[in-house]
């Protein structure tokens, strides 16, 4: 979110989902390990995907389409 701020308050405000990306190059223990340590610090769930392999997209796909239907500005 620090990263958002530097270039503009309006973003951190915004909703937004989180990806972790490339875990296709990681096991799948690793992935939950990440997962749940990410979400025991920040309350948030990342959807691991793996671009390479199409492996998680459609959730993040559906996970941003939700979040765009459910935010009106």
């Amino acid at each position: 979110r620090s990263e958002l701020e530097s270039y503009s308050d309006k973003l951190t405000s915004k909703p937004y989902v989180i990806a972790l990306n490339k875990t296709d190059l990681i096991t799948d223990d690793d992935i939950a390990a990440i997962v749940e340590a990410f979400e025991a610090e920040t309350g948030m769930k990342p959807i691991p995907i793996s671009a390479m392999e199409s492996e998680g997209t459609k959730t993040l796909q559906q996970a941003v389409e939700t979040l765009l239907e459910n935010h009106h500005d």
